[in-house]
């Protein structure tokens, strides 16, 4: 769920239960995105670790890996807290999954 700035005052998020917040600009993150898309992913890897202090996101497919990171600087992560080591990995069912997802996302944007 994306807010906008001036309606944020309280996110219903159980904050004893996150193990990761962060706040960046959603450009950025689309962005991201993008340029993971460019390994035909089959595989999407979120990672963070307070010891690191920062996001990571890396993806591995048919056309080779990327890897795009965040560090936790204010002038790139508005906000960040990252509790305990986060490692999530999503498998496609099929090579360039991400892609179909991205031109759904597009035709639901444009409507």
């Amino acid at each position: 769920m994306t807010y906008p700035a001036e309606e944020i005052d309280d996110i219903p998020l159980s904050l004893e239960t996150l193990a990761l917040k962060v706040i960046m600009k959603a450009s950025w993150l689309q962005d991201a995105i993008q340029e993971l898309e460019g390994s035909l992913p089959e595989r999407l890897t979120l990672e963070a670790n307070p010891q690191r202090s920062g996001l990571s996101l890396s993806a591995a497919g048919a056309m080779g890996s990327t890897e795009v990171e965040f560090q936790n600087d204010k002038a790139l992560l508005q906000s960040f807290r990252c509790d305990a080591e986060v490692h999530n990995t999503s498998v496609s069912l099929c090579p360039g999954g991400s892609q179909i997802l991205a031109e759904k996302s597009t035709d639901t944007n444009s409507r």
